[in-house]
């Protein structure tokens, strides 16, 4: 992209941006406008869960409303028509395209699979597959309502430079805490195609510490219960974590993709609830306190509560005892003698 490229592109998109936030505020101020409804009303109970929905998305969108941009043409004639990616979906009065299309959409699907070419695309939808060809596809940063990035990574009969990698590896050097995060501007084909896999299908995902195992499940389920809301219910989904230190890790990420009610804890405090606590745990801290006395000997895997070895003292000593020993006898202690190759 030459610059006066970029500086067109960027003055067209904060256009655009300062009119979907405007959109978007108009329409959070008149929800907000509506007070909640406590009564036993069924049908004004259904109305009121649809407003407090419709205002949390909306409190998501004002914020950041959305990632990325896709010039769709559906079929092969006509105009492209710009469609505009984000966390959330959010639509507009008396007209057939949303203002910001949610991530989970079957369209949106082109914006992560989509990786160039002047060949027309298909997308499954409820009504068939759709087939099209993509003009644009524009990756945009937003945050906190300011417009800090915009980054074409296709543009049809362009140059097209690889660009993707360097914009992912910018949202990768992004600050952030300790909490893991969404992925939904940087989401991968190979992940797309994981998330989007059908419900009744058996998936195993391997990969090593730290490919994005778990972020990509969560994004399945966060698509999951969007894609059947008539079928599943979050409130009746459980996630099992090995430790409280894992649900807190991964705890703020289904809440960022607008997915509540869903419970995370560990098998060890479920399975003592659905006992009704008929099976109390022994205090761990008790059962070690022995074998750290004088002329104690070394505790047995077996002897400490289920779930708690890898987080004990007592696996920590093990482990100090290894690596003594590791460091006494990795060098030979004889003499190097080297033969002739």
């Amino acid at each position: 992209m030459t610059e006066e490229t970029i500086r067109h592109a960027y003055v067209e998109e904060q256009d655009r941006l300062d009119a979907a936030l405007e959109h978007i505020n108009s329409q959070l101020k008149a929800l907000q406008a509506i007070p909640r409804y406590y009564g036993i009303d069924l049908s004004e109970q259904a109305l009121d869960v649809m407003r407090e929905q419709s205002r949390h998305n909306l409190a998501v969108a004002s914020v950041e409303p959305y990632f990325g941009r896709l010039d769709f043409l559906e079929g092969q004639t006509g105009d492209p028509v710009p469609l505009y990616i984000g966390k959330v979906g959010v639509d507009r009065d008396n007209s057939a395209v949303p203002l910001v299309i949610d991530w989970r959409a079957p369209v949106a699907s082109l914006f992560y699979s989509f990786t160039g070419g002047e060949s027309s695309v298909v997308y499954e939808s409820p009504d068939g597959d759709i087939e099209g060809l993509i003009f644009l596809k524009r990756n945009i940063v937003v945050r906190k309502q300011i417009l800090q990035r915009v980054v074409d990574a296709f543009v049809r009969g362009g140059e097209n430079l690889a660009v993707a990698d360097e914009f992912l590896l910018y949202r990768l050097g992004e600050n952030k805490d300790n909490r893991l995060r969404d992925i939904v501007s940087t989401i991968q084909a190979e992940q797309d195609k994981i998330i989007r896999a059908a419900k009744n299908m058996a998936l195993i995902i391997q990969g090593v510490a730290g490919s994005g195992k778990t972020t990509v499940a969560l994004h399945r389920i966060a698509f999951l219960l969007y894609q059947y809301r008539d079928q599943i219910r979050a409130d009746k989904m459980i996630i099992f974590a090995p430790n409280r230190m894992f649900l807190d890790y991964i705890s703020g990420v289904l809440p960022e993709l607008g997915v509540g009610d869903i419970r995370q804890t560990t098998f060890q405090e479920w399975a003592l609830e659905l006992l009704d606590h008929a099976v109390k745990p022994v205090d761990p801290a008790k059962r070690l306190s022995h074998w750290f006395a004088i002329g104690s000997k070394r505790p047995h895997i077996d002897d400490l509560t289920p779930g708690r070895w890898k987080g004990s003292v007592a696996f920590m000593a093990i482990i100090k005892e290894f690596f003594d020993r590791f460091e006494a006898t990795y060098l030979p202690g004889n003499d190097l003698e080297v033969w002739e190759g």
